[in-house]
């Protein structure tokens, strides 16, 4: 019986104990905490935003500001072109927050001070500004073209696929990728083709008119060429070693926008002519 109350009283004090050490610890980390965010923290009365920063750790306020770039932030629109109607879309500047210069504005500032997220201002990198002086016909070129139905809705295609493209400077423009797979899903139909030097059919005939006529507005306007291939037999529509034959997933046409300022391509065809012109910034 005393062996029991004993042992009671033993587990009584252990509990004591433990409690009393957990209240003392609680204590001693409020006490260190207090004076942590007292020594180094923000000072009193400091408000970034409208919030409330008195006492938070560089860490704590490097999570508030993470936050609200988040919410602040927005990335710039560039101007653009309808590829139908060449309409120019509206440009939009961005926005980014200097954290790491907030970060240190807020924690090294004075008691009662009223604080903004540091910002910059993002220009699009194509304006619409820049696109409205882009009308300086840099060099152009014509051809003419016969042929089946289908022959004319391949080539109809691909003057609207590339007509209104930007090339932005040092920029390199793609035939085959600005035009994408020609296939029949698409609208293009079965035309003739020179494939080792013979005419076949094939899907899509008639776009290599399209890019011989591109060549040479392009050779016109002193833009660097940089894949060009000729087709196996003469072609009619451009003068011997004039030509630029395509072919989607074997040869393309490329050229680099070698200007200082941006450049567009446009493209249209009216009756049996084919027509591509380059345009520059005035001035």
């Amino acid at each position: 019986m005393k062996r029991s109350r004993l042992w009671r009283r033993y587990i009584l004090f252990f509990f004591v104990a433990v409690i009393s050490i957990g209240i003392i610890t609680i204590f001693l980390f409020k006490a260190y905490d207090y004076y942590n965010r007292q020594s180094h923290g923000v000072a009193e009365n400091v408000f970034l935003e409208g919030i409330n920063m008195e006492g938070y750790l560089p860490q704590e306020v490097s999570q508030i500001v993470e936050l609200l770039a988040l919410e602040t932030e927005r990335k710039p629109q560039n101007a653009e072109l309808t590829k139908r109607t060449g309409e120019i879309s509206q440009s939009k500047a961005g926005l980014i927050v200097d954290q790491e210069s907030t970060i240190g504005l807020v924690l090294y500032s004075p008691p009662n001070t009223n604080l903004n997220l540091i910002t910059y201002i993002v220009e699009p990198a194509i304006t619409t500004e820049e696109l409205k002086k882009t009308t300086k016909v840099l060099g152009a070129y014509t051809t003419y073209f016969a042929g089946s139905p289908q022959r004319y809705q391949n080539i109809k295609l691909a003057i609207s696929a590339i007509n209104n493209t930007i090339v932005k400077p040092k920029h390199t423009f793609s035939f085959n990728l600005t035009t994408g797979p020609r296939t029949l899903s698409k609208g293009y139909q079965p035309a003739p083709v020179i494939i080792g030097g013979n005419l076949a059919l094939g899907i899509g005939g008639g776009v290599c008119q399209v890019s011989s006529t591109l060549y040479n507005a392009v050779r016109k306007s002193n833009l660097e060429v940089l894949e060009r291939h000729g087709h196996s037999k003469p072609v009619r529509y451009v003068p011997p070693n004039m030509d630029a034959a395509v072919a989607e997933g074997h040869i393309d046409f490329k050229f680099k926008n070698t200007k200082e300022e941006l450049i567009i391509v446009k493209a249209a065809v009216e009756g049996a002519k084919i027509s591509i012109w380059i345009l520059g910034r005035e001035g």
